[in-house]
């Protein structure tokens, strides 16, 4: 029984309605869930407070089409799929109305309310985060635009200011993806070519961003960017490094630290 079943039988366990199995069921569902337990507390409280209501007739005001009328109105709102969530609290009005207690009525009534505001509240509050999330993809995508121009700057320090950009989205798209690859791999700074680098490492589970970092440990020339990598490919246990810095040691002279570094992460990775 999952967590909205359990919801849906609340009622028939104040009343005492359900097999032993199933009782046992939603009782260990309450057991674990505060919310629902709450909410349980809750609708046993009215149903206590209704059935202990005094017994008083019922003012003529009140047509005998009103119960009809409401009967017809929830059904309308059942169909139009309108209700949501309301419909355990139009459930526990109804069973009220069964009786000529006008007291009753005007309580059932104002469950009736207060669960149809609720449920109408959850509603919108489910539009507002649809329409936070498109803002935030339409913010994303403008952030990737003034990324992509700011990498054409002669300025270095734009071109650093465009990596920078990449820390406030929360995925990176192709396009960027591949303006960053091709910086660390062309761009004439070795400040914004590390840049890229520590940029692209937060995205290492996306494949074509591993592949390319591993591809270009060969291709770098600064001492910096090349212990970056080396202790990136160990961070990540990446084996298929191993080649790329074999290659850097046979094809460059580098300096003593960086040899000591490759070795040291070739050692961790075989």
């Amino acid at each position: 029984m999952n967590r909205e079943t359990a919801r849906e039988k609340l009622l028939d366990l104040i009343e005492d309605r359900l097999p032993r199995a199933e009782r046992q069921q939603v009782e260990q569902h309450l057991a674990s869930d505060h919310e629902l337990f709450r909410e349980f507390d809750q609708l046993r409280q009215i149903d206590h407070s209704l059935g202990n209501s005094p017994q008083l007739p019922a003012p003529g005001s009140i047509s005998a089409n009103f119960y009809q009328a409401l009967e017809e109105e929830t059904q309308r709102q059942k169909t139009e799929n309108t209700l949501g969530g309301a419909g355990r609290w139009v459930h526990l009005a109804r069973r009220q109305l069964q009786s000529n207690n006008w007291l009753k009525l005007a309580a059932a009534a104002v469950i009736f309310i207060a669960g149809f505001i609720t449920d109408k509240q959850i509603q919108i509050e489910q539009l507002q985060t649809s329409e936070m999330q498109k803002l935030q993809k339409e913010i994303t995508a403008t952030k990737s635009l003034v990324m992509l121009s700011l990498l054409q700057q002669r300025s270095a320090s734009d071109r650093i200011k465009a990596v920078n950009y990449t820390y406030e989205m929360e995925e990176i798209n192709a396009e960027v993806a591949e303006a960053l690859i091709y910086t660390i791999n062309n761009d004439p700074s070795s400040n914004v070519r590390l840049a890229a680098c520590e940029a692209l490492s937060q995205y290492t589970g996306v494949e074509k961003v591993k592949q390319a970092l591993v591809a270009t440990i060969s291709q770098q020339t600064d001492p910096a960017l090349q212990i970056f990598l080396v202790d990136l490919m160990v961070a990540m246990e990446e084996k298929s490094a191993v080649p790329e810095m074999q290659k850097l040691l046979q094809e460059q002279e580098l300096i003593d630290i960086v040899q000591g570094k490759i070795y040291e992460g070739m050692d961790k990775l075989m």
